[in-house]
């Protein structure tokens, strides 16, 4: 009876050792994260590459998602008989990017596919286009009015 009652005395008092240790460490842990703030605040350099770390973020994000869905409408047409599609004019030799029907492409197949996507993303909403790629039907073109 006593001994138990002791190991369970002793159990609860290295439970809240064990808790007041964690508490310690968290206090540690956010005064340096403090630190850190104070300091990223306080350098100049710092919250101006801040600043450009975010405005790259906003840029890249918008691109990044619109790349990959011009992607997607473009192959969902692709696969179909007798629709064209953005992805018809890639087996000239200057890309050198045959897309296949319903194959799924390989790695480098699928980095070429998606440097071709950000390319058609960044050019359009920069500017006016190219012309080496456009939309051949309703829905690229509704995604590029979108766009």
């Amino acid at each position: 009876g006593q001994s138990r009652q002791l190991i369970r005395s002793l159990r609860i008092l290295r439970y809240a050792r064990f808790l007041r240790i964690l508490r310690l460490l968290k206090l540690k842990i956010s005064d340096k994260a403090s630190g850190i703030v104070r300091y990223v605040r306080q350098s100049a350099f710092l919250l101006w590459l801040q600043g450009i770390a975010g405005v790259c973020v906003l840029a890249f994000l918008p691109c990044h998602f619109s790349a990959c869905t011009w992607y997607v409408v473009g192959r969902a047409h692709f696969d179909e008989e007798g629709l064209t599609s953005w992805l018809d004019g890639l087996s000239s030799p200057e890309y050198e990017l045959v897309p296949k029907n319903g194959a799924v492409p390989t790695a480098v197949e699928a980095q070429k596919f998606y440097q071709l996507s950000v390319y058609f993303v960044l050019v359009t909403m920069t500017t006016v286009g190219y012309g080496d790629f456009s939309p051949k039907n309703m829905d690229e073109r509704w995604f590029c009015m979108f766009l």
